[in-house]
């Protein structure tokens, strides 16, 4: 129980500040899902810039849970109600969705984000479970928090995507295989029977399992080994248990895509650079996949982590692999633990190989592989755990759960200030007379406008006072006496978080944004805000003040506060 609150607890900042749509690839991830709910269909690949073909080489179980759920919540053709938000900048305080989804949709959307949930609250769970023969009640039970107190994993675990499942059954396989392989225990046919399952599950859900089906092929083949005949006979079982579950969608895949796998699709989507083994690209890709491997939380993510604090997490990690080391020097029965220990080694080195090779070819610069590792948190945490207890003995457990404790804290602050929630409300009995009105069918009811250096801090209150179904996004401008423009903001309402088409008619929006100035700003300057309808046609809903007279510039031109000399 307490395991399960902490992942609850981790989770909850991802879950409900980062708003739908905004994580690493969840629209295509949603595509996806859409396009099996309505055709009952895997997608075929048209190009990368089509949304259903971008994921259309992944393994269905996630999206197969989420259609279903989905078709027998609504009518399929409503689960795409959606628009596409022309602003979205994916910045720290920039537009924040890539789609703005209409009532029924958002709530299919949070359907397939709940699924995830589900499986990640398993997650620390399964670690408990895999890692407990090994390390023992209290060191397994430290490993598994540490899992969820690393925010890269609630993170991810509460997206619109398919990862979650892939890390649970992985988990799984792992325990299995611990249990197959321990020497003091005799090999039985069950953990070959969960081993395989694990891993068909695992692989039906995202490749991520890929590498580890490699470690174990290795350790059954490889010669001079002491593992018992029958242990390598089970390891090749499994490992045969998952080839028959994963050839129904090798077959699909292979008729659709032209590749069992999908892989070359995969390619297609990340591109390929001609120059790819660079030294300064190989740098990048290092520096950037250990950054995120720990701190990416979405737009923004990978610069998240303050550099101090993550060269500190590296020092752990240096002295963790360092006490591992002494550790299996001074062990009176290494020899006994050698297949385990080659296994988790040639793991985690065929991971790294396989996504090294992938980013390093691909023609994304901007690479969040960490979140491509997610799988190695599996063999990460307990092994932390492990390794500084050999300098911090009983210390050790408490250190890490507090440099856990310390990450989630950040998580939280950081992603509350990214990502703050849209602010609603309902039109009071007697509302105040309005400062402006846009059409028919807004009336700005609070204006307040500060200068703080070089930046506008902007707050207002707009009000749907009429129903009107189109999307309506503002525009912030300052624009100066001359008619230069020094800052602009298009944003739909709430970053991007909300949609006046679907807002009822009596809510109050209660707004707040920055507009930082491209030079000093001369006296003079206007202060402008309007509403474009629609967005594409860069047209302007005519504006009237208080009296109904029409304004200049189709917009409401705001006082605002100098900072005080």
């Amino acid at each position: 129980m307490g395991l399960l609150l902490l992942a609850l607890l981790t989770a909850l900042p991802p879950l409900l500040f980062v708003p739908p749509t905004t994580k690493s690839d969840e629209s295509y991830h949603w595509a996806y899902a859409v396009y099996l709910a309505k055709t009952g269909t895997l997608p075929p690949y048209l190009s990368p810039e089509d949304a259903t073909s971008r994921e259309a080489h992944q393994p269905p179980l996630y999206y197969y849970l989420a259609a279903v759920l989905s078709r027998r919540t609504a009518n399929p053709d409503a689960i795409a109600n959606q628009i596409k938000n022309p602003f979205f900048l994916g910045t720290e305080r920039g537009n924040r969705n890539f789609d703005i989804l209409g009532p029924d949709a958002l709530r299919l959307f949070w359907i397939g984000r709940l699924l995830s949930l589900v499986f990640w609250l398993l997650v620390p769970l399964t670690v408990l479970w895999a890692w407990r023969p090994a390390l023992g009640l209290r060191d397994s039970l430290t490993a598994a928090a540490l899992v969820s107190l690393i925010p890269l994993l609630p993170f991810v675990g509460t997206s619109y995507s398919n990862d979650m499942p892939s890390v649970t059954f992985m988990a799984v396989a792992l325990g299995a295989l611990l249990r197959l392989l321990d020497p003091a225990k005799m090999p039985r046919w069950r953990w070959c029977l969960w081993l395989g399952l694990g891993l068909g599950l695992s692989m039906l859900s995202k490749l991520y399992a890929l590498p580890l089906m490699g470690a174990i092929a290795l350790i059954a083949l490889m010669p001079g080994l002491a593992i018992e005949p029958k242990r390598r006979l089970q390891l090749l079982g499994a490992l045969a248990l998952t080839g028959i579950m994963l050839v129904p969608w090798m077959w699909n895949s292979y008729q659709r895509l032209g590749d069992p796998l999908g892989l070359s699709v995969f390619g297609q989507v990340m591109g390929q650079d001609p120059t790819w083994f660079r030294p300064d690209k190989v740098l990048q890709v290092g520096i950037q996949t250990w950054r995120t491997f720990w701190g990416d939380l979405g737009p923004g993510g990978i610069d998240a982590i303050p550099p101090v604090f993550a060269a500190g997490l590296g020092v752990i990690e240096l002295a963790a692999i360092a006490g591992i080391v002494r550790r299996l020097q001074r062990a009176p029965q290494v020899k006994r633990h050698l297949p385990i220990a080659l296994l988790l080694g040639l793991w985690v080195l065929l991971a790294l190989a396989s996504f090294a090779w992938t980013f390093l070819r691909a023609e994304v610069q901007v690479i969040s592989g960490g979140r491509n590792l997610l799988y190695l948190h599996l063999v990460n945490a307990p092994l932390l755990v492990a390794g500084l207890q050999h300098w911090l003995k009983r210390m050790a457990n408490s250190a890490l759960f507090g440099a856990g404790l310390v990450l989630t804290l950040w998580s939280w602050v950081y992603l509350s200030a990214c990502y703050p929630l849209p602010q609603t409300g309902i039109l009071p009995p007697q509302p105040p007379t309005p400062i402006a009105r846009f059409g028919d069918q807004y009336a700005l009811l609070d204006w307040q406008a500060r200068q703080v250096n070089d930046t506008i801090h902007v707050h207002f209150t707009l009000a749907k006072v009429s129903q009107d179904d189109e999307p309506r996004a503002y525009f912030l401008q300052l624009v100066a006496p001359s008619g230069e423009l020094l800052a602009n903001l298009n944003t739909y309402p709430a970053y991007g978080a909300l949609s006046t088409a679907y807002l009822p008619q009596g809510t109050t929006l209660h707004e707040f944004y920055e507009l930082r100035a491209s030079q000093a700003i001369p006296p003079g300057t206007r202060l402008l805000l309007g509403l474009w309808a629609p967005p594409a046609a860069e047209e302007r809903l005519p504006a009237y003040d208080a009296a109904g007279h029409a304004l200049p510039d189709s917009a409401y031109s705001g006082p605002w506060s100098s900072p005080l000399k």
